[in-house]
């Protein structure tokens, strides 16, 4: 403890910690018999800081600072650290070679159908999820600094891409913008593509990367649960085998569920293609909760149980002829080869720029959220900022090659890693065998059903789904996560997915906002032959000074929260200001004849500890002087502790603090005899 020495035995702290001397005390507080005293001079905060050769924090500016740090060296380290591939080939262990073949030839194996069925789920041919595959992959496998991010399509993304096409496409939009312009999918996509690759790159000029942590977990979580009840009701359709009008707008996934009941009551869905769809996702679900956690047990390869769906489908659609005899929807054409190179057309770009900010920064929250949980089971570090310049180029390259916008897929990723993928080399390999697949072996696939695609999307998002569950997980921890979720999920179900997130963004800073406004004023009490103080209304045996009182401000005192924080002080010291003001007035010029007025106020000092106040603004230590001021026309002295940090007391001498020689660094230096 902190004793003074020219303090009597009968004041204000007493000798050693004594609350664990007897029998009981160490039976309850499970502690042993040791004493600790500490004795030290005393000081208030001015003599503090100047022993103590306080020195200013520095006022240069960001970019001042980074320029002082600019040299040779610098510039080295920059440039490695802007191509990855450099430092991890450099250090390249040939034992790792045959870990990512095999992780790399198996994520090329899951690329297929995952890359078609959500290429269809963005309203765009099947191919397309190849070529996603293949060219943004090979940019981010040069600039991403995740040994583990598998990218390509995924499902949240997909969705929100097919949103922009329903609108803005002449093939599935009636708004005059589509109908004048004449766009087809595949340019509104590529544009996209563009665009979300440039607000990327700015962003990485920005230096924004960490901006993708103002997105909370409750959010990404009703967010991604509500977008998943939208991919599962696009698949709907081609489950049940029917044919849908474009439904656009708020309230699209009610509309789409009031048209898809008014087909089933009209008798227009296809029985075939409902039994393939239930066999099907039969099928996945008997592998996927009972033979995958067996075989889990005996081997680090999982079933590429998609492939063989997606194989069996095809040949047996081809050789049954379920188009010809029970006309069940096909994939339709694949084209052989490479896409030709092209340039967007820029005429929408107005109309697409809120969607593309939106998904810019869905995709990148993402891929970065998968990417620090590898890194964090693996121990290796991520670099935020370089993530958006991989993504923003592997967006603008792929925009030239009829590719959408993309992102890390969960599932692949994990298998990448779980299969012993130790690189991005296993992504270069995965792209080596799907230049095979685009070269000669996707005309195969023209025969597959498109229910069998879309019962492997379904199952594909069923833990996605399932993350309904964790509301009530919210709902437990935090009243304010719960209040996000719900909120973004039900707007992302009833209004639309960009919509959605947007009012989650909003809450989740103004639930930061809230939280940042509010300033915490508690009583404390001393603990009995200790230099502790604890709040009295929490600790019992935590008892008040006679004639002190010590109250703590925790939190921020600020323009918005000052005259709350007055009110809480008189609150806390139980006493009305004004009246005691007009009181001690009244008392100083009444007559002797007259009978003085009796004040309230049962002390004589009070201490106000900053040790837990985290910042305090202008507007704010006007407000106190004008406090200490009023407090001490009652004859109360006033003395503020714990302020030793730099940012609270540079605020106050900036700002003239007036009562800069009323500061002590801690409760114990404050002024026995006043006490």
């Amino acid at each position: 403890m902190f004793r003074d020495q020219n303090e009597d035995k009968n004041g204000f702290f007493n000798e050693g910690l004594d609350v664990c001397s007897d029998e009981s005390n160490l039976q309850k507080f499970d502690c042993d018999n040791t004493k600790i005293e500490i004795i030290r001079l005393k000081y208030n905060q001015e003599s503090l800081f100047r022993e103590m050769a306080y020195r200013k924090p520095s006022s240069k500016s960001f970019i001042a600072k980074k320029f002082n740090n600019v040299n040779k060296k610098a510039i080295r380290t920059c440039a490695i650290e802007s191509f990855p591939i450099i430092t991890w080939l450099y250090s390249y262990k040939k034992d790792d070679f045959a870990s990512d073949l095999i992780s790399g030839c198996t994520v090329a194996i899951m690329q297929i159908p995952q890359g078609m069925g959500y290429s269809l789920l963005a309203n765009l041919p099947p191919i397309v999820g190849i070529y996603m595959a293949f060219f943004p992959v090979l940019i981010y496998a040069l600039f991403g600094t995740s040994k583990h991010n598998s990218m390509g399509t995924f499902a949240v993304i997909s969705i929100m891409v097919g949103k922009c096409i329903t609108t803005y496409s002449y093939q599935y939009s009636d708004s005059s913008i589509a109908k004048q312009a004449a766009y087809s999918p595949i340019e509104v996509a590529t544009l996209l593509c563009f665009l979300v690759g440039t607000m990327q790159l700015i962003m990485w000029l920005l230096r924004l990367g960490i901006m993708s942590f103002l997105l909370s977990e409750s959010l990404v979580s009703g967010f991604t649960t509500g977008a998943a009840i939208h991919v599962l009701t696009s698949q709907v359709k081609d489950l049940l085998g029917i044919e849908l009008p474009g439904i656009n707008g708020n309230f699209k996934l009610v509309k789409t569920y009031v048209e898809i009941f008014s087909q089933v009551n009209s008798n227009r869905f296809n029985v075939t293609s409902i039994i393939l769809s239930t066999l099907t996702i039969l099928l996945l679900l008997l592998n996927n909760e009972i033979l995958k956690p067996i075989l889990a047990r005996k081997t680090k390869i999982p079933i590429p149980i998609e492939l063989f769906v997606v194989v069996g489908g095809t040949l047996f659609s081809k050789y049954i002829r379920l188009y010809e005899n029970f006309n069940v929807i096909l994939i339709g054409h694949i084209p052989l080869g490479f896409p030709s190179m092209t340039i967007c057309r820029f005429d929408l770009w107005k109309e697409l720029l809120l969607d593309s900010i939106a998904i810019s920064i869905v995709s990148y929250s993402i891929t970065v959220s998968m990417a620090l949980i590898l890194g964090q089971k693996l121990k290796y570090e991520i670099n935020f900022n370089q993530e958006l310049l991989a993504m923003g180029l592997g967006n603008i390259f792929g925009s030239f090659f009829s590719c959408f916008p993309y992102s890390a897929s969960l599932s692949r990723s994990l298998i990448q890693q779980n299969v012993g993928g130790k690189t991005q080399l296993a992504s270069l390999i995965s792209c080596v065998l799907l230049f095979f697949v685009l070269m000669w072996i996707g005309p195969f696939f023209e025969d597959l059903p498109r229910c069998i695609l879309a019962s492997i999307i379904v199952i594909a998002i069923k833990g996605m789904v399932m993350q309904v569950k964790d509301f009530k997980n919210f709902k437990r921890k935090s009243n304010s996560d719960a209040l996000v979720w719900m909120c973004t999920f039900l707007a992302v179900i009833f209004l639309s997915i960009d919509i959605g997130l947007l009012i989650g963004i909003c809450l989740s800073i103004l639930c930061i906002f809230c939280n940042g406004l509010k300033c915490y004023v508690c009583v404390l009490g001393n603990v009995p032959n200790t230099d502790l103080f604890l709040d009295i209304d929490n600790f019992q045996k935590a008892v008040e000074i006679p004639y002190v009182k010590i109250l703590q401000l925790s939190g921020s005192i600020n323009f918005a929260t000052k005259v709350f924080l007055r009110n809480q002080i008189c609150s806390k010291l139980k006493i009305n200001l004004i009246k005691e003001l007009k009181i001690k007035e009244l008392n100083n010029n009444a007559d002797k004849s007259n009978k003085n007025l009796t004040s309230n106020i049962n002390f004589k000092h009070l201490i106000l500890d900053f040790g837990s106040l985290t910042s305090i603004d202008a507007s704010s230590i006007v407000m106190l002087s004008d406090l200490i001021k009023d407090l001490n026309k009652l004859d109360l002295k006033v003395s503020i502790t714990s302020c030793s940090s730099s940012r609270i007391y540079e605020v106050l001498l900036k700002n003239e603090f007036e009562f800069m020689h009323i500061m002590y660094p801690s409760i114990q230096d404050v002024e026995v005899g006043i006490l």
